[in-house]
């Protein structure tokens, strides 16, 4: 399992903990790893409400988990979780939100099917619409 603790050694200045992150975050399967993001996010989400660093670094190995992946049906999975990080009110910062916009975005386009993409459109223009009249 990838944990907030693995996430936060990789960021730190100690090479030799870093290193050992590392290890352990290579050592999990790219198609483990793919569907392990949502539940991290979660994690971060709740447990590091202000931090940037992390959520960012989050959206950047999980689209570069998405663009390894071998198994479509993994990515069809996140489409949901993804739909739903995109559109919470939790993020507050532009880039981050671009980071995991740009997540939803590779998934569409690895599973290439119409159906994958209305369903993201309808899905993503309900919950803005939701967003916006729970605010």
């Amino acid at each position: 399992m990838i944990s907030l603790q693995v996430l936060e050694s990789l960021l730190s200045t100690d090479a030799e903990r870093r290193q050992v992150a590392e290890a352990h975050f290579r050592s999990t399967p790219v198609d483990e790893r793919v569907l392990m993001w949502p539940a991290v996010w979660e994690q971060a989400a709740t447990n590091t409400p202000s931090s940037t660093a992390l959520p960012h670094m989050i959206a950047v190995l999980w689209r570069r988990d998405i663009l390894t992946s071998t198994s479509n049906s993994n990515l069809g999975a996140l489409l949901g979780p993804l739909q739903q990080i995109f559109c919470s009110t939790a993020i507050k910062d532009d880039k981050i939100r671009g980071a995991f916009g740009h997540c939803l975005a590779e998934v569409v386009a690895l599973v290439q099917t119409g159906t994958a993409l209305e369903q993201t459109l309808q899905g993503t223009e309900a919950l803005v619409r939701t967003e916006r009249i729970g605010h």
